[in-house]
């Protein structure tokens, strides 16, 4: 089966499915001394009609994060494997300052012919106690997704 195919029938079960046409993911710089750069998508999975209402829409989404730390700032021995909940149970700094390098809007084109925009805007980060086993801090991310939908295409 294609992946046109799929869509078609995805779109069948009443979805409006999407293809990225330009991807753009948000950069912060983090102000822990790390020097680490926060990288993060919002990608649009699909959208969903509101029941009675045909121009309002749910927006499915999903956020890959990435943190960029430079060579001297990882310490693969630092690391202890860790749950989720010692993430959120231990936490170094909360609320860690950082300064925007980048927020633009990836756009993605609907099936029902219209243009879905979406950025990453950033809330709070929080650095926690722990590391990767490559030695890269963790920390727990909120940003949220700033949409645009453009009616009738764009």
């Amino acid at each position: 089966m294609t992946g046109d195919e799929i869509s078609e029938r995805i779109n069948e079960m009443g979805y409006v499915t999407c293809k990225p046409r330009q991807i753009k993911p948000s950069y912060y710089k983090i102000n822990d001394g790390t020097g680490a750069i926060l990288r993060v998508l919002i990608g649009i999975n699909h959208l969903t009609p509101r029941a009675g209402n045909g121009r309002d829409f749910d927006v499915d989404s999903s956020n890959q994060i990435s943190v960029f730390v430079p060579e001297s700032g990882r310490v693969p021995a630092d690391y202890v494997p860790y749950s989720p909940a010692d993430l959120l149970a231990d936490i170094a700094i909360r609320d860690v300052e950082y300064d925007v390098l980048r927020e633009e809007f990836s756009v993605y084109s609907l099936s029902n012919g219209m243009t879905v925009s979406v950025k990453a805007a950033m809330g709070q980060i929080d650095k926690t106690k722990f590391v990767t086993p490559y030695g890269e801090p963790i920390y727990l991310v909120n940003p949220f997704p700033v949409t645009k939908i453009q009616h009738g295409g764009a």
